[in-house]
């Protein structure tokens, strides 16, 4: 055989196999770091639509619970004490950033605050604090105390980490009285 047949034969040199597992691997790589980002932005919107659903659900139960309050006994800027129509007593306060109902933890999320303000309805809407609707000065509305009141508008915001950061959802929601 002669030096002039190896180079008329089809084939791959080393130095295009080179090239060609280079241009694999670079293409390789930026499809992993965009499946890996894509990854890693499911893995976000999975959280917040876990805490977003977390947060509905007790302000649900807020509602769901002070929709048939019977009497107030106290309230304040981040507590609220009622007996429903059952006769139960049940308590919603927050300490810190954690948020109880009847001493025992509602919910594992960070609560940054939480506010129950009464909304009375008569001729116009006017926000009331508890002790100025209480007209008795016995720390429990009842009755006709409880009549001048349309329902309590509550405040509340939530927040979590996410990364360096902390994603805050707010919740505002107006609770009717329904059983006055």
């Amino acid at each position: 055989m002669r030096p002039s047949d190896y180079t008329t034969k089809p084939g791959l040199t080393l130095i295009e196999l080179l090239v060609a597992m280079t241009i694999f691997s670079i293409i390789l790589t930026l499809t992993l770091l965009v499946f890996l980002n894509l990854r890693k932005a499911q893995t976000q919107l999975d959280k917040k639509y876990e805490i977003s659903n977390e947060v509905e659900r007790l302000c649900k139960e807020i509602e769901n619970a002070l929709k048939f309050c019977q009497k107030l006994i106290s309230c304040g800027q981040t507590y609220i004490t009622f007996i429903d129509i059952n006769g139960d007593t049940i308590e919603y306060h927050q300490n810190n950033d954690t948020l109880y109902k009847n001493n025992k933890i509602f919910t594992n999320l960070t609560i940054d605050s939480l506010s129950f303000i009464f909304v009375r309805l008569k001729e116009k809407e006017e926000i009331k604090d508890f002790y100025l609707i209480d007209e008795n000065r016995d720390g429990i509305l009842t009755g006709g105390e409880l009549k001048n009141i349309s329902g309590i508008a509550i405040y509340l915001l939530v927040s979590y980490p996410e990364g360096f950061k902390r994603i805050k959802i707010r919740k505002n929601f107006f609770i009717a009285f329904r059983n006055l």
